[in-house]
C-alpha cells in the first residue's frame, strides 16, 4: 500500500496545476439507499451548476450491484473491502479514504476513461492526518474525504445513525439535506475551492471561513456543527457565500 501512496504522491509533484475531469461518476456499495444517492447527486449539481468548466455527472448508482463483491475492480464494495482498517470508533469497521484513492489510481477503467470518482460507502470512514509528533497518522473518523486529483469519498453512516442527533428532533429529511451539504462541500474541493488567501480557515485543508457569511465550505468536525451549520444556511437562505461563488463562477 505504501507504493499505492507513493504513486498519488508523484502525481502530485509532477501535477501542480488543477485536475480538470470531463465527467465524474457516482458510484455506492450495495448497503446505500437510493435517497441517499439522491442527496448526493444533488449536492453535486448544486456545485457543478455554478462551477467553471461544467462537466458531465454521470449516475452509476446500479454500477457492480450484480457482481461477486471479491472480483477486482468490479464494484464498490470490492474496493471497501480492500480498504478496512483494523479501527472501530464506534460505528464498524472503518474505511481507509487513502487506500480507497490509491485503488483508483490503479484501475484500468480510470486509465482508459479518465473521470472523477464520488463514492459513497456504508461503512465509518478515517483519514490520515498529522498528529501532534508531526507523524501521518489515522484520526478518530471523518465525514468525507477528497483527494482533488480523483474525487471524494463519503460515509452517510454516522449522519444516519448518530444517536446524539435526536435530541434536534430533526427529520430523515433534514439528516438527508445534510448528505447533500456533506457531498456538496467535497465536490467543491474538486471544483478548486478554496483557493483564495482571504476568508480562509486551514483546518484539515482549505475551508471557508465564514467571514461573509453561512457557506457549506465551512470546516464541520461534527454532526453538531453540521447540524448547527446547515440550520445557519436555512435561515440566511445562502448556501455558498459570495466568495467561494465567485471562485466557482471564475473557474479553476
Amino acid at each position: 500500500m505504501a507504493e499505492l501512496l507513493g504513486l498519488v504522491e508523484r502525481h502530485r509533484a509532477k501535477n501542480s496545476q488543477p485536475v480538470v475531469q470531463d465527467k465524474i461518476f457516482i458510484t455506492r456499495t450495495c448497503k446505500v439507499s437510493n435517497d441517499v444517492m439522491d442527496a448526493v447527486a444533488s449536492g453535486i449539481r448544486l456545485i457543478n451548476d455554478l462551477s467553471r468548466p461544467k462537466i458531465e455527472v454521470v449516475d452509476l448508482r446500479h454500477w457492480g450491484f450484480n457482481e461477486d463483491p471479491t472480483k477486482e475492480y468490479q464494484s464498490l464494495d470490492w474496493y471497501q473491502s480492500q480498504a478496512l482498517l483494523p479501527l472501530d470508533h464506534g460505528f464498524g469497521q472503518q474505511v481507509a479514504t487513502d487506500r480507497i484513492f490509491s485503488l483508483i489510481w490503479q484501475e484500468s477503467w480510470q486509465k482508459a476513461d479518465p473521470h472523477f470518482e464520488a463514492m459513497v460507502v456504508d461503512r465509518d470512514l478515517n483519514m490520515r492526518a498529522l498528529n501532534r509528533k508531526g507523524e501521518l497518522d489515522y484520526i478518530n473518523f471523518c465525514f468525507g474525504s477528497t483527494y482533488p486529483e480523483f474525487g471524494f469519498v463519503i460515509s452517510p453512516i454516522r449522519i444516519l445513525n448518530d444517536v446524539n442527533v435526536q435530541r434536534y428532533n430533526v427529520s430523515r429529511e433534514f439528516l438527508l439535506q445534510i448528505i447533500r451539504k456533506l457531498a456538496a462541500h467535497e465536490y467543491g474541493h474538486i471544483a478548486g475551492l478554496v483557493a483564495r488567501d482571504h476568508n480562509l480557515e486551514l483546518s484539515l485543508g482549505r475551508h471557508c471561513a465564514g467571514e461573509k457569511g453561512p457557506c457549506l465550505m465551512r470546516q464541520g468536525l461534527s454532526l453538531d456543527v453540521w447540524i448547527q451549520q446547515h440550520l445557519e444556511e436555512i435561515k440566511a437562505k445562502q448556501e455558498i457565500c459570495p466568495d467561494c461563488r465567485d471562485e466557482l463562477v471564475k473557474g479553476r
